[in-house]
């Protein structure tokens, strides 16, 4: 197929019937544009030009391909034009809900390109757990939002009428450890495991609690729980100091210092998606931009 800027050349070339100054005009050699035009004949399958006399003459199906190339190239420069007229006229404010832990998993990256290619459009931000968020993408209050959460969390997503979600990432839950803890030489760690050591689940406000109760703490006993939390820098500097062991996704830990990140058993994971209403044309246009990337 050939390309536009093949066609291009070609009309330019066709016009001066001069490979000299029609390459002047491109900055380009003669013999390259030569070549292109010997592409551009292989490719069509006939002869678009021949030589009388020092003369470059179009042949017959070259001059009905002159129509044809001004067509195409005419017909996309028009459609160019209205696709950047249309991203120009993309505007409007937005209002995203975020965790607080956003910039573990590069939301703020994709966030800064998005506004990048779109500056008319104006964002507002809310900073809120991820059932807080739901409930206020539910009522028409955000635009889209990213939550996380387990398996029971995209049931409750479902469920949700003229809300839509698309999942960014899945990451396994994983045992935080001090250094010179003697569980480091375990290549895994099951619950059973920590039944005598202190433990700092995952927050009961969050919703991931109610999956990590489920696989991991009912039905057992002797746990010596110390608390709740599902910050990440509040988890990780409790375990640093040996206070407790703590829990949190692995794509949210992998950058932590003096600490060491074991599997938990049996596997589970703490998803991350974007959640949006299907209402709004601009969550619209931010989920057309991640399926891009």
């Amino acid at each position: 197929m050939p390309t536009i800027k093949q066609l291009q050349n070609f009309l330019l070339l066709a016009s001066l019937k001069n490979y000299t100054q029609a390459a002047k005009k491109l900055y380009i050699t003669q013999a390259a544009l030569s070549l292109q035009m010997q592409h551009l004949e292989h490719e069509l399958g006939f002869p678009l030009f021949v030589r009388e006399y020092h003369r470059l003459i179009l042949t017959r199906q070259g001059e009905q391909f002159v129509s044809l190339a001004k067509e195409l190239t005419q017909s996309y420069t028009r459609g160019l034009a209205q696709i950047q007229a249309a991203q120009d006229t993309i505007s409007g404010t937005m209002k995203i809900g975020l965790l607080h832990t956003f910039g573990y998993h590069q939301i703020d990256q994709l966030l800064t390109r998005f506004t990048g290619k779109y500056p008319t459009i104006a964002m507002q931000y809310v900073m809120q757990g991820s059932l807080d968020l739901l409930a206020q993408l539910a009522k028409g209050e955000l635009d889209l939002a990213f939550v996380s959460g387990g398996p029971s969390f995209q049931a409750q997503m479902l469920a949700m009428k003229n809300i839509s979600h698309l999942l960014l990432s899945s990451s396994p839950i994983c045992t935080l450890l001090p250094p010179s803890h003697p569980l480091i030489a375990k290549s895994q760690i099951t619950m059973e495991d920590l039944k005598q050591e202190p433990l700092l689940l995952p927050s009961k406000r969050s919703n991931f609690y109610k999956d990590f109760y489920n696989t991991y703490i009912q039905g057992k006993r002797d746990f010596q729980i110390v608390g709740y939390s599902s910050q990440p820098e509040q988890i990780i500097q409790t375990v640093q100091a040996q206070l407790a062991i703590g829990f949190l996704s692995e794509s949210t830990c992998r950058r932590a210092t003096q600490i060491s990140i074991k599997p938990l058993y049996p596997l589970t994971s703490l998803a991350i998606y974007v959640v949006f209403r299907n209402d709004s044309s601009l969550a619209k246009h931010l989920v057309e931009f991640i399926h891009s990337i």
